[in-house]
């Protein structure tokens, strides 16, 4: 029993200095039921701007409520009744902050809700943890993976293109 428990303290260590060392960068898909709220809490740096973004993919009206609290319990922002959002914020304080999903207005249908959380850089641009991993090894190791990653970045940025 000790031993499980410091293996667990030890790899919540270690991920937490890999998070610090190269950012955040969470994606969840949650089911939301009918007439409840989903709270997420993430410990977080002064002066890191994050970017939080969701969709509902499926379920009644494909809408839900978010808030995003501060360490205080301030509300930094909201959205009601909303199928989609996208916001970034530069954090003022260091500590424990709060997003909540909330389907309370539906008394009959769960929500299916995709989010995201990451990091950006001064420039704007996401802490790709994952594109980094990627470019660091060669392309001989990684084969058919890096042609499909390769694919899907250049899908994503004409998509963006034809959206701007």
């Amino acid at each position: 029993m000790f031993f499980k428990i410091n293996l667990h303290i030890y790899l919540y260590c270690l991920i937490t200095l890999a998070i610090s060392a190269y950012g955040i960068d969470i994606e969840l898909t949650i089911i939301v039921p009918a007439n409840q709220r989903e709270c997420f809490h993430e410990i977080l740096e002064k002066d890191v701007t994050v970017e939080i973004e969701y969709e509902v993919l499926a379920g009644g009206d494909s809408d839900i409520s978010y808030w995003f609290y501060s360490p205080e319990n301030r509300i930094l922002q909201s959205e009601l009744k909303k199928h989609d959002g996208h916001q970034t914020l530069k954090l003022e304080e260091t500590g424990e902050y709060r997003f909540c999903f909330d389907n309370s207005f539906s008394r009959f249908s769960q929500k299916q809700v995709y989010f995201s959380l990451r990091s950006l850089h001064e420039q704007g641009k996401s802490d790709n943890v994952t594109e980094d991993w990627m470019n660091s090894i060669s392309k001989d190791d990684l084969g058919e993976l890096q042609n499909k990653f390769d694919d899907i970045k250049v899908r994503k940025e004409q998509f963006s293109n034809r959206n701007t």
